[in-house]
């Protein structure tokens, strides 16, 4: 049995809501700079005065859900019938100095046979950057509201409507003023604070403040290809449930540009941490890097480092023709699990998308509206995944390999991603309950593929296939969840879609299940 509140959002959504309505009601003439929203890179961000690309869609959706294992039990299923309404708003654009967007939704499920298995839950991403003082003073801010689990071995389902006490809403805040400019017109600094703050939602798990500052300065020399750099920052992370870790980096850095598409760079550090120990403790490390960017379409990131627990990396490649987009990654560093999806998880369609239609729309905020536009259109759910993430009270060193490709036909579109994610603790534990006690680590290894295709300009098929295991080497824990769904998307008028759906769902290991539903829905958009 459950009711969630959704209370729950409205601190961050106010405080959002207040930041993005003032971006469509200003109308100043400066160009905005600084930080980027939504992956919007300061080199994507959109040049010149006034609105441009502004858009508010709100919606409405009715969902009518057929299940026959609500409880997501093994031993005790019990069919029902879910009514789902959602009503939900987005928006993105930019107003002088201000740019932001905005997607939110607020669904209330009532159940057929228990009303107190009825519940509400919020989906937010929030994402504001205003000039308050013209190229000097800036200030980025985000919110996120999303569904993670409890236990990582737990009972998991990628439907929240159903019950599962294994699932709590999470809720992030993240605020950050930073300044830049130069000394003497030779010099370029930076200089940013930072404050995240997250609740669990729940107090099975832990709620976290990141809050630390950073100051940088880099300058050419007299050889035009060689630069330097000197960086500063402070980190200090607390868990209500764990430990307060502090970790202070120093970085000096020497870049040589080869060539104009060439830069290499090497680094030297001093830090001072307690992450690994009770106790502060201060090393010496090492590190390098290239980047290669031949054209707009191609890129390559190569960073190593030697730090207090180790070496921390990226490595990146991406590349984008004009119907497809191809991504490898993989990195490794320290985590706090604060941001959304959470551990381990997965590039989603729409991240993809927005890389790939960088050649059709330069613009970001437009950009972010044409792939809305194209998800909806195809049938594809923006953040088509399993994986909704896992709280930790503790930091953890964490390593994320993954590899992306979508492939866009003139009538299909096919979308997939693998991914392999290990998250091991550093330091000493605060509970011998804890899932990392004894040296343990977790570890996800997962998949996901997405198919579109167009049966008439009005009508679409699309079949989202994923599979997650999640395991833990010590324990031998073990839990795999796969699931299966179909959909049959039509729109009726302009602003008038309907959708029919099917899923499948089994998950085995410590916890199992297996469950199939039936969904219709109708959406609305105004």
């Amino acid at each position: 049995m459950r009711c969630r509140k959704a209370s729950v959002a409205v601190r961050p959504l106010v405080g959002l809501l207040s930041i993005a309505a003032a971006a469509a009601a200003c109308a100043q003439t400066d160009a905005p700079s600084g930080g980027g929203i939504r992956g919007f890179s300061q080199a994507e961000a959109p040049s010149g005065g006034g609105i441009r690309g502004f858009y508010v869609v709100p919606s409405l959706s009715t969902t009518l859900e057929i299940t026959n294992n609500v409880n997501l039990s093994a031993t005790d299923k019990q069919s029902d019938v879910i009514l789902g309404v959602t009503p939900a708003i987005q928006l993105a654009g930019q107003s002088g100095r201000i740019r932001g967007s905005l997607n939110y939704a607020l669904t209330a499920s009532f159940s057929a046979n228990s009303a107190e298995s009825s519940s509400f839950y919020n989906m937010l991403q929030a994402q504001v950057n205003a000039e308050i003082i013209e190229n000097r003073l800036f200030v980025d801010a985000n919110a996120s509201i999303s569904q993670q689990y409890i236990d990582p071995f737990g009972t998991q389902s990628p439907n929240p409507s159903l019950n599962n006490p294994n699932r709590t809403e999470v809720s992030t805040v993240y605020v950050a003023p930073y300044t830049r400019g130069q000394i003497a017109g030779q010099v370029n600094y930076l200089g940013r604070a930072y404050y995240t703050y997250t609740s669990a939602g729940t107090s099975q798990a832990s709620n976290s403040s990141n809050w630390g500052a950073l100051l940088g300065f880099n300058s050419s020399t007299r050889w035009a290809k060689l630069g330097w750099g000197l960086d500063m920052s402070y980190r200090e992370v607390d868990f209500t449930e764990g430990r307060s870790t502090f970790d202070w980096l120093n970085v000096a850095s020497l870049n040589y540009a080869v060539t104009p598409a060439l830069q290499v760079s090497l680094r030297a550090n001093v830090e001072t941490s307690n992450v690994v120990s009770f106790y502060s403790k201060t090393t010496t490390g090492w590190g390098g890097g290239l980047r290669w960017n031949p054209s707009p379409r191609t890129s390559l990131f190569l960073e190593y480092d030697q730090r207090i627990f180790g070496s921390s990396h990226l490595y990146s490649f991406d590349y984008r023709r004009p119907r497809s987009v191809w991504s490898v990654s993989s990195r490794q560093g320290l985590s706090t699990g604060q941001s959304s999806p959470g551990t381990g998880g997965p590039r989603t369609p729409f991240d993809l998308l927005f890389a790939q239609f960088a050649t059709l729309e330069p613009d970001p905020i437009k950009r972010e509206q044409l792939v809305n536009a194209f998800l909806q259109a195809n049938g594809i759910k923006p953040n088509a995944t399993l994986n909704t993430g896992y709280l930790p009270s503790q930091v953890q060193l964490q390593n994320t390999n993954e590899a992306s490709v979508a492939l866009l036909g003139i009538r299909s579109t096919l979308i997939f991603n693998v991914y392999q994610t290990t998250s091991t603790n550093l330091g000493p534990l605060s509970s011998p309950d804890n899932d990392y006690a004894r040296g343990n680590e977790i570890a996800w290894l997962g998949f996901g593929a997405t198919w579109s295709y167009r049966l008439t300009p009005r009508s679409s098929l699309s079949l989202n296939l994923n599979q997650q295991n999640t395991s833990q080497v010590q324990t031998n824990s073990d839990t795999t969840l796969w699931g299966a769904v179909g959909f049959w998307t039509y729109q009726v008028a302009e602003r008038a879609t309907l959708s029919a759906s099917a899923r499948y769902t089994v998950q085995s290991g410590t916890s199992q299940y297996n469950e199939a539903g039936l969904l219709g829905t109708l959406s609305l958009s105004f």
